[in-house]
């Protein structure tokens, strides 16, 4: 197995034009890393236009699929892993460009192979959180990134770090991560949680939070410089999105292009959610609890 390369793994939907050239400004950015192949499954409105331009960039390394079935994200990623042969994997976000030197990347996923690490961030870099967020973690230094042997007792003292820190507890890994396959098969095959929190047609379930620890442990890389940037999502990290640096046209907000999803995630659901006394902490758990067994059910 090639240690220099990667696959790049995508399963996203492109339902708008601003979408699509986020999705081609995304791809253009990855174009001198050493690829092994791309499997890209592309749902929504545009997904025949978005594969189209894919197949004249990428060639014979494209795996393409063309999946939305009923059963959900998860059914379908599940039909795409068989064509993944590499030790590691790029979750491609499509709204994310990268923004170091390919032979910098390149560098990075080779170490990421040898050292067999199995999850690593690839965006939202934030230079102090290396000092804050991981003080009191163990950590071993390698060139391009640092390694965790990260398991509960690590990710209690992460937690309690942020807390400490933003005032809110994180997500244990992110969809916008370097996954080793073997890691990312055991969150796909899961059935967790039994309660969707997400609609079946959204990979946001993907992604475990703070208690979630059932996928620990695992072999966690930290990077020392920036890889990746969201186009419009701060996330806990004000000020990081390329847009707000003035680094990326802003011809869409993000509250419209979110607006589009959230359209999709009602016509999801076949019953409405109550929204009834929204401030009252009993209710908001009844309706919680409603919307999750409506996401399983559908």
């Amino acid at each position: 197995m090639n240690q220099d390369e990667i696959t790049i793994f995508g399963n996203f939907r492109i339902d708008s034009g601003e979408r699509f050239q986020r999705m081609k400004d995304s791809h253009a950015s990855m174009k001198n890393l050493k690829i092994n192949r791309w499997v890209i499954n592309i749902r929504g409105p545009l997904k025949a236009e978005a594969m189209k331009y894919l197949e004249v960039e990428i060639g014979d390394k494209l795996v393409s699929y063309c999946l939305e079935s009923d059963d959900g994200w998860f059914h379908d990623t599940r039909q795409m892993i068989k064509n993944i042969q590499t030790h590691s994997l790029l979750f491609w976000i499509e709204d994310h460009i990268c923004v170091c030197e390919p032979s910098k990347l390149n560098k990075l996923i080779h170490e990421f192979n040898e050292e067999k690490i199995d999850y690593m961030q690839y965006t939202w870099f934030d230079e102090g959180r290396l000092v804050k967020a991981y003080e009191g973690i163990k950590r071993d230094e390698r060139n391009a990134l640092f390694i965790i042997n990260y398991d509960k007792y690590q990710n209690n003292l992460l937690q309690k770090n942020y807390q400490r820190l933003i005032g809110t507890k994180v997500f244990i890994n992110s969809c916008a991560g370097i996954y080793s396959l073997k890691l990312f098969k055991k969150i796909v095959e899961s059935n967790h949680p039994f309660l969707k929190r997400w609609p079946k047609k959204f990979p946001f379930d993907f992604e475990k939070n703070y208690a979630d620890t059932f996928i620990l442990p695992f072999t966690l890389g930290l990077p020392k410089y920036e890889l990746f940037a969201a186009i419009d999502d701060d996330n806990i990290f004000e000020g990081s999105s390329l847009i707000k640096r003035g680094l990326y046209p802003d011809r869409v907000s993000r509250p419209e292009l979110l607006q589009i999803r959230s359209e999709l995630m009602i016509e999801d659901s076949k019953w409405a959610v109550p929204k009834y006394f929204p401030n009252n902490p009993m209710i908001r758990k009844l309706t919680n609890f409603w919307k999750r067994l409506l996401y399983t059910l559908n």
